[in-house]
């Protein structure tokens, strides 16, 4: 009878042994997976500044082009 509670025993701590090696596993999955989204994560930023940079350039450029359109008109009644 103890052969068998043994060997129960035995199955039961291999069972957590290759569910914690699964587990162990699954773990550096996530954390592959993670450090991919930060540095996804980090190029949308800096795409975003990037674009943010060029909005801001082409407000000025509208600004200007206005300034220049208005200083034409003032020129033109002259």
């Amino acid at each position: 009878m103890t052969d068998y509670i043994e060997e129960f025993m035995k199955q039961v701590s291999d069972g957590f042994n290759v569910n914690g090696q699964r587990l162990n596993q699954f773990e550096e999955m996530l954390n592959i997976h993670f450090k991919g989204l930060e540095s996804f994560q980090s190029a949308l930023s800096a795409m975003k500044n990037e674009l943010e940079g060029q909005r801001k350039d082409i407000e000025e450029m509208k600004s200007d082009i206005h300034l220049i359109k208005e200083t034409l008109r003032e020129g033109s009644r002259h």
